[in-house]
């Protein structure tokens, strides 16, 4: 039996995050997400018209299209501000090509970065420690 396009479309974006798909069965809103990630909450959306995606696109164009070559190491995103409220509750939209490269590859780096920083590799370079300690802080997102 074929999965509807759907599933396949949950199916596909949890392997591409390394993620899990979590099947519907017995699952209500809130239960969980459509992706099981070890960090991530993910809810897929997809179907033929996706309200705003041409919109977004566009924006997304925009902000590629801004980035130059002397500044190759720039990932393109689009903010979406509803009038009225706080900006931590902006959306913040990004290809998922730009998401996977620029987000989760570095995921292992950091986690590196975490295993050196520790000192769980069974190393006592103080040096080593510290320079991650460096770039941990460098990463670490800020709250708002």
């Amino acid at each position: 039996m074929v999965d509807k396009l759907w599933k396949q479309c949950e199916r596909e974006i949890a392997r591409l995050l390394n993620g899990e798909r979590v099947p519907i069965t017995g699952r209500q809103r809130g239960d969980a997400p459509d992706v099981a990630h070890r960090s991530l909450s993910i809810e897929v959306k997809s179907g033929a018209r996706i309200p705003g995606y041409s919109f977004y696109a566009n924006a997304l164009d925009q902000a590629r299209e801004a980035i130059q070559s002397d500044k190759s190491g720039w990932v393109p995103v689009a903010i979406a501000h509803a009038k009225g409220k706080q900006h931590k509750d902006d959306l913040v939209v990004m290809h998922l090509g730009d998401f996977i490269e620029g987000f989760l590859d570095n995921d292992k780096q950091v986690q590196k970065l975490r295993t050196i920083w520790r000192g769980l590799d069974g190393e006592e370079d103080g040096v080593r420690e510290a320079e991650a300690e460096e770039v941990l802080l460098r990463v670490k997102p800020r709250k708002l």
